[in-house]
């Protein structure tokens, strides 16, 4: 039989997905994740980007819900929803700002601020909530790439995305606050004695929490009882329910000793990507890099039989850098393995500390960056990168990338 083609058929794994997060809503994760499946397994037959995108959204609020129904399972197993949770965000972020999803950029970048918040870290969490609330993404016109508006920008005024950046962005700052206490609560009669910084935050918060309040009663929603007990609970001197110190979401195998458990885990390799024609100066440049110490992997690392795709995307989640080699061939190309290859290492990069090194741009020959953007203020030719060109000044340019290597954050 053949399969019905049209708008019906396209709209029953939107169906399943909606029925798959009222499903979740509701507590039933089982039903959910085969609603779920089913969709997802349309989308990806048919690389059907919008089914994908939601799916990716969906399944993200499901490895959620399960962590905070995991009450009495083990810390590893609820680290490990954690990130399945973040991974599926990045996968439904970079299809979101590849297509110009802007209401589904908003969505997943507010949830993956809350799995920033359940992971402590404050920073990323407010870092994403206000490019969901106020910023968006604006790239450069000449890089092809769609602006995504902000829910506060008066052509999007998506309003129940601005209330949940709102009540999470206050979550954001109370739980900074309880860091910078050591403590999940205070005194409220004491409250002028706190820190200013501290102060500061709470006020924040408070504000953001009655703007939040004003509005979720404003456009009827449901979650406005969420924002009432944060206000009550702060009224009575709670700060936060997060826990206070950035947890890491991959294991270790074994317990560490005491003084090395907060030095992050090293990762595996450089991951090499470039266009095909430019293989010979790659292999050069592999080689050197392996003699000066460095791991490296590129695509001929893939054997017979192996799924290419998804080595790629391991093998690029295995990284502690990402070598960008660009040249005039590369510009020359108006399609090319190497354009996805870049989106994923933005995607990693984002999760980064402003000012990390981790995606490092190197030309081969002559050629223009392109402007990718990486975030509201920052973009791919926006990054310093190397020259390896011409033969007389390659030596100098490879010192400074191995100079940039040592110094990425999850250097061995």
């Amino acid at each position: 039989m053949v399969e019905e083609a049209g708008p019906r058929n396209f709209q029953e794994p939107l169906c399943n997905l909606l029925l798959a997060d009222l499903a979740r809503r509701r507590g039933d994760l089982t039903s959910a994740r085969d609603l779920l499946e089913q969709a997802h397994d349309w989308g990806i037959a048919r690389d059907a980007k919008e089914p994908l995108c939601w799916s990716a959204l969906v399944q993200a609020r499901i490895a959620l819900d399960a962590n905070r129904q995991d009450t009495e399972g083990s810390e590893q197993e609820r680290d490990r929803l954690l990130e399945e949770a973040r991974a599926n965000l990045q996968e439904g972020l970079r299809i979101a700002r590849d297509c110009g999803y802007g209401i589904y950029h908003i969505d997943l970048l507010l949830l993956q601020a809350q799995v920033a918040l359940y992971q402590g870290n404050t920073e990323n969490a407010a870092r994403d909530v206000l490019i969901a609330l106020n910023e968006g993404v604006h790239p450069k016109p000449e890089s092809g790439m769609p602006t995504l508006l902000a829910a506060t920008d008066p052509e999007c005024g998506y309003a129940w995305g601005e209330a949940e950046a709102r009540h999470l962005l206050a979550e954001a700052h109370l739980l900074e606050a309880a860091q910078k206490l050591g403590q999940t609560d205070f005194a409220p009669a004491r409250f002028d004695s706190l820190p200013d910084d501290v102060k500061e935050l709470i006020n924040d918060s408070r504000e953001q929490l009655t703007q939040c309040r004003d509005l979720r009663k404003r456009i009827q929603d449901p979650k406005i009882a969420d924002t009432k007990n944060i206000i009550k609970e702060l009224e009575g001197g709670v700060l936060t329910a997060y826990p206070l110190e950035w947890i890491a979401t991959t294991p270790a195998p074994q317990a560490e000793p005491v003084a090395e458990r907060k030095k992050p885990m090293a990762k595996k390799h450089v991951f090499l990507s470039y266009c095909h024609e430019n293989t010979d100066d790659v292999a050069k440049l592999r080689d050197d890099l392996i003699a000066a110490g460095e791991s490296v992997w590129w695509d001929k690392d893939i054997l017979p039989g192996q799924d290419w795709k998804l080595e790629i995307r391991k093998a690029m989640k295995d990284s502690y850098a990402v070598v960008l080699c660009l040249s005039e061939e590369t510009e020359a190309r108006i399609t090319s393995g190497v354009y996805p290859e870049i989106s994923d290492a933005i995607d990693a990069y984002r999760q980064y500390k402003p000012g990390s090194i981790f995606l490092i741009p190197v030309r081969l020959s002559k050629c223009e960056i392109p402007p990718f953007g990486i975030d509201a203020k920052t973009t791919l030719d926006g990054l310093e990168y190397v020259n390896l060109f011409p033969p007389s000044k390659r030596g100098k340019g490879l010192q400074r990338l191995i100079q940039a290597l040592k110094a990425t954050p999850y250097h061995p």
